[in-house]
C-alpha cells in the first residue's frame, strides 16, 4: 500500500526550532552571498538569496569570505563543500578553502592568482552534523 504525507510545515518537537537533519543525504549548508556588499541575501534586487545553517558571513579580505555555521559538522572527514558563481568576471575561479567543522571558507581568484571580489557566490555543503 502506498502512503502519502501532505504537510505545510515540519517543525521540531518544541514547535519553534527547525528539524535537525543528521545522517541524511541532504544539503546541511547553503548560501548565496554578495562578496561586494557582504550580504548573505545575494545580489540586490534578486529574488534568489538567503541561506540555510549560516549564522553570519565574514568578509576576510579581497576575494576571501567565511560562512560561519549555526550547527557544526561532526568532523572534517566527510564534508563535501562546493562553491560556484552565476556571474563571470573574466577568468575567475571559485573554490572552498580554509574550512573547519563550524566555518566554511570561500575564495575567489583570477588566473593570475590574485584574489578578487565578486558579487554572486553560491556555496553548499553536505555531511553529518554534530
Amino acid at each position: 500500500m502506498t502512503s502519502v504525507l501532505n504537510v505545510d510545515e515540519i517543525a521540531a518537537k518544541n514547535g519553534t526550532g527547525p528539524v535537525t537533519l543528521t545522517k541524511q543525504s541532504a544539503a546541511k549548508v547553503w548560501a548565496r552571498y554578495n562578496g561586494t556588499s557582504s550580504a548573505i541575501d545575494g545580489v540586490s534586487g534578486d529574488s534568489l538569496g538567503g541561506s540555510l545553517n549560516v549564522s553570519s558571513a565574514t568578509d576576510v579580505n579581497t576575494g576571501r569570505y567565511d560562512m560561519n555555521l549555526t550547527n557544526a559538522f561532526d568532523s572534517l572527514v566527510n564534508i563535501s563543500n562546493q562553491t560556484t558563481s552565476s556571474y563571470s568576471q573574466g577568468n575567475t575561479s571559485f573554490f572552498p578553502d580554509n574550512f573547519t567543522t563550524s566555518k566554511l571558507g570561500i575564495r575567489s581568484r583570477n588566473d593570475a592568482g590574485s584574489y578578487n571580489d565578486t558579487n554572486r557566490l553560491m556555496m553548499t555543503a553536505h555531511g553529518d552534523l554534530a
